[in-house]
């Protein structure tokens, strides 16, 4: 598998007006654009406020205890084929979650490494 980038780190954020208003007010970051995602309130914070570079997503929500749950503390990383990524877990025998449309047309693949920190990883956009 093959990392081609660094896309976000999302933090469920429980009170949400108090962490939106740190992370806009306090720390300057900028709003950048966001989907609707059903059942899933937030915002994407960047540096500038675009779209392409390395964001924070902020989640209003409390996560809900799942293995591979999307709310959960993650960062997320961009490879070159999800398919081929999902091919190479699957031989290394390495558990996952793949999550089709929950934004937009995007496929998500959840995962945890050896130490227990989740990941995300993501196909560049079509």
């Amino acid at each position: 598998m093959k990392v081609t980038k660094f896309l976000h780190t999302a933090i469920p954020t429980m009170p949400y007006d108090e962490t939106h208003d740190f992370y806009t007010r306090v720390m300057g970051m900028k709003m950048a654009p966001r989907p609707e995602i059903p059942g899933m309130p937030g915002a994407w914070l960047g540096a500038d406020g675009v779209s392409d570079e390395p964001q924070v997503h902020i989640i209003g929500c409390e996560p809900t205890g799942e293995t591979h749950d999307p709310i959960q503390v993650h960062y997320a990383l961009q490879v070159e084929s999800l398919d081929d990524a999902m091919r190479e877990l699957d031989a290394e025998g390495v558990p996952y979650r793949l999550i089709d449309g929950l934004v937009g047309n995007l496929r998500q693949v959840f995962l945890r490494d050896p130490a227990g920190n989740q990941l995300e990883l993501q196909e560049p956009r079509k």
